[in-house]
């Protein structure tokens, strides 16, 4: 088996573009939906896509709080979800305008 990169210089930053420029800063989780590969930027409060296609990066969004360990895709790959540890919820991330919204606790 072999290993490559994906994404990223090794040097901590917030660049997207080309996949060999880009850069993250404490890049956590990661989900797929098979054209896409959804990287929870934490230390730079965001959401990044790539895509697999072009293996081009671009933010998606950016949060208010700090982005938890792990994130799951709707089956039909239009909502991300995502814990964030400092306001102790679950967010939701419109995969296609990058709109975020809290889905627990209800009416924050």
């Amino acid at each position: 088996m072999e290993t490559s990169t994906i994404a990223g210089t090794g040097e901590a930053g917030d660049k997207d573009g080309p996949g060999n420029q880009a850069q993250f800063d404490n890049p956590g989780a990661i989900c797929t939906d098979g054209t896409a590969l959804y990287v929870l930027d934490a230390d730079n409060h965001s959401v990044r896509k790539i895509d697999l296609a072009t293996n081009t990066v671009a933010k998606l969004t950016l949060v208010n709080g700090h982005i938890g360990s792990g994130c799951a895709l709707a089956s039909d790959g239009k909502q991300l979800y995502f814990s964030d540890t400092t306001e102790n919820s679950v967010e939701v991330v419109d995969t296609s305008s990058g709109n975020v919204s809290t889905l627990y606790p209800p009416g924050q």
